[in-house]
């Protein structure tokens, strides 16, 4: 928290160093602070400053609070979550993206164009909710986009060294260390008629989920795909061809040095005929009934995410020695 204050600190100040190029182009560094946060300590943090950064921003700008504050701190989030996601994705694979300087560039570059877009979007929609011209902002695309590539090089450019600096100072806490323990894992609720497939794991002496009912799924194996993973564990589980599904999110769990990454997905539509599994009975439970059912705690959380159609979502959940005591959504 010490940490998230002082990078929003810096964010307010290099916000307000904002060089002007016209009275309605602006370029700003604060970028800066939120790519540094991501990199510490997670996109969870990198949006907190993002968010409190450009509120304040706003709060004390030229314009102060308006209708319209909350559109104009859509970017900054924006940047912080898709930056945030990238190198949380390679750090997953064992790699800092920042000792792939090119890699690291190319990627602060994509993210500023993203974070460009969505302020031009942002002047739009604030010219049609103000009710002023909104010509300034469709003429000026192209030369933001240019702007946009020119700053994020130099906000790649400055990043780097900074990282490095605060390398050599072991200032950088070590997040490599949870992730190459973490075990990757798919889990699918495979949908019919209002109701989930479910898996009461019953057959395995030696089963941690033994006495649970839970949805299909299983290890990543090394060098398979999450999606291959996805499409193998369910045939091998239920016999059943996959043929429509979508990524609902990520439950990330933490039990003592235990860490595990599951990737959760919602299947729509399959072919085939349900097999045996040799891993327990699989039934198909209506989704109202399933809380009666012995569930994990922590399954109950992600599950209502499931059952009211909530968008991607990523959740800690942390276990002591098989007991809930904690849960926190990071996106």
């Amino acid at each position: 928290m010490t940490f998230d204050g002082l990078m929003l600190a810096i964010f307010y100040v290099l916000a307000s160093l904002t060089v002007k190029v016209s009275p309605h182009l602006h370029i700003s560094f604060s970028g800066i602070a939120v790519i540094i946060t991501c990199v510490l300590y997670g996109k969870k943090d990198g949006i907190f400053v993002a968010v409190l950064g450009s509120f304040l921003g706003q709060l004390t700008g030229e314009y102060g609070l308006t209708i319209t504050t909350p559109i104009w701190m859509i970017p900054p989030i924006l940047r912080a979550v898709s930056f945030g996601i990238i190198y949380d994705a390679y750090l997953s694979h064992g790699v800092k993206l920042e000792e792939k300087k090119t890699l690291f560039i190319v990627y602060v570059i994509a993210t500023g164009l993203l974070t460009t877009a969505a302020n031009t979007g942002a002047m739009i929609l604030d010219a049609i909710i103000l009710e002023y011209s909104q010509t300034l902002a469709l003429l000026t695309i192209v030369f933001r986009l240019v702007n946009s590539i020119l700053s994020s090089v130099f906000i790649g450019f400055v990043t780097l060294p900074i990282l490095y600096a605060l390398k050599q100072a072991n200032l950088i806490p070590n997040r490599m260390k949870e992730w190459r323990t973490m075990r990757n894992t798919v889990l699918a609720y495979i949908e019919n008629n209002g109701s989930y497939l479910m898996l009461y794991r019953n057959r395995r002496e030696k089963d941690v989920n033994k006495g649970k009912w839970i949805g299909v799924g299983g290890h990543v194996e090394k060098g398979e795909s999450i999606k291959h993973a996805l499409k193998r564990e369910i045939k091998e589980e239920t016999n059943l061809d996959v043929l429509k599904y979508k990524k609902s999110g990520i439950v990330y769990f933490h039990d003592d040095d235990y860490h595990e990454a599951m990737h959760l997905f919602l299947v729509t539509k399959y072919k085939g005929e349900i097999g045996e599994c040799d891993e327990g009975d699989l039934k198909f439970v209506k989704k109202e009934e399933i809380f009666n059912l012995p569930i994990w705690e922590g399954d109950k959380i992600f599950l209502k995410y499931l059952l009211t159609n909530e968008p991607y979502f990523e959740l800690k959940l942390f276990y002591e020695g098989g007991t809930l005591v904690d849960h926190q959504r990071v996106l």
